[in-house]
């Protein structure tokens, strides 16, 4: 038996598992980020909180549509972060990204935001945004890595949590301009829901994904060159999941996504303008994490923010173009709670090229710590 049949065997053997006993959600990658959720009974206080994330990444890929690298390093943030009664939060700090081996550091920039809570189940925050691997998007919607790489997020958010829907709407600005600049403004927008179509006490819950992306370059006042152009991705499906109860397995689970891709402008000069695919993906959740088997087919697809190995053009070979792809794809992960402020990661990802036989593979570790500190309690007039 070759490889590609090998994987497609084991692909629909393990999918018809799943299909069998339910469904659960996408790999959870929270345990790499630390965002200090909003605390109602901290009514004035003044904290000092620090953000700090040591993490080693090794991909390993050898084809033809991205490279491999390693990513040793850490990222800190040191900010004072005040409670304005009960309904608003400031944070004001500083971001630092360095990688070993290198003499300077790759990322620099304040942190100011305010976070207020607009009601129970609705916040929202202006400044640098909760983002990143908290907006829940797929693996090729948006690429895990950009928490390494591109680690701010800045603009406006609105999100909603409640028993039913979960919401996660932003702008992320991420090049501003003034009249005569002779560069373009920049900026991300997306939507990210998940909405229960079953009671809590249902033993099968089910719900649906929606997942929105545009990515803009343009603007009016600035003397830039190129030609604007604007990116929509849109990504629908549907989940399943089932409770296995207090023990080692946690949940079984089925999700499949329908994604599609359209240059609005048509002006990036991509041998195509709209493409789309299909990504069912099975998941199960054990005591200290998750397995995750998923089956990748596309056809003429990119997303500017999603992981290049599922586009259909090289993020480095200018030209090279296949339209159809293939992707069976793994995932495994090791989460860790040391302390109650301390998280450890562990996670290894396989993605086999079947058109290509072609096997790439990646491995890291991470280790977060979140703490804050009390400084004194204030009121203000």
């Amino acid at each position: 038996m070759n490889a590609r049949i090998f994987y497609k065997t084991l692909l629909l053997g393990v999918s018809f598992f799943f299909t069998c006993v339910g469904g659960w959600t996408q790999i959870n990658e929270s345990y790499k980020y630390a965002y200090a959720d909003f605390d109602t009974s901290a009514t004035d206080k003044f904290y000092f909180r620090l953000e700090l994330n040591n993490f080693v990444i090794n991909n390993e890929y050898f084809g033809e549509y991205t490279e491999g690298r390693t990513m040793p390093g850490y990222s800190v943030q040191p900010s004072l972060m005040y409670y304005a009664g009960k309904k608003v939060r400031i944070k004001i700090g500083a971001h630092v990204l360095k990688y070993n081996g290198n003499e300077d550091f790759s990322e620099v920039f304040p942190i100011v935001s305010a976070h207020v809570k607009l009601s129970d189940d609705w916040d929202m925050i202006l400044g640098n945004i909760r983002g990143n691997v908290q907006h829940r998007l797929i693996e090729p919607l948006f690429d895990p890595e950009l928490l390494f790489l591109k680690p701010d997020e800045s603009g406006v958010q609105f999100f909603h949590t409640s028993p039913k829907l979960w919401l996660d709407a932003w702008v992320d600005w991420e090049q501003f301009i003034f009249k005569g600049d002779s560069i373009p403004e920049m900026f991300t927008a997306g939507v990210s829901l998940d909405y229960k179509l079953t009671n809590p006490e249902s033993v099968i819950d089910i719900s649906i994904p929606v997942q929105l992306t545009t990515f803009h370059v343009g603007g009016q006042v600035s003397d830039y060159t190129t030609e604007s152009y604007s990116l929509f991705n849109k990504v629908v499906g549907i989940k399943l999941s089932r409770d296995l109860g207090d023990r080692f397995l946690k949940k079984v689970a089925l999700q499949t996504y329908f994604l599609t891709f359209s240059e609005l402008t048509e002006a990036l000069g991509l041998p195509f303008t709209s493409g789309r695919a299909i990504y069912p993906i099975g998941l199960l959740t054990y005591k200290y994490g998750e397995f995750m088997l998923g089956y990748w087919r596309s056809e003429n697809y990119f997303a500017k923010k999603g992981s290049p190995l599922f586009w259909s053009i090289s993020d480095h070979k200018l030209g090279y173009y296949n339209r159809n792809r293939s992707i069976v794809s793994t995932k495994f992960t090791f989460n860790k709670k040391i302390f109650k402020k301390v998280k450890f990661m562990a996670q290894a990802a396989t993605y086999y090229d079947v058109d290509a036989e072609q096997m790439e593979y990646s491995y890291g570790i991470s280790l977060t710590f979140s703490p804050n500190f009390f400084i004194t309690k204030l009121g203000f007039e």
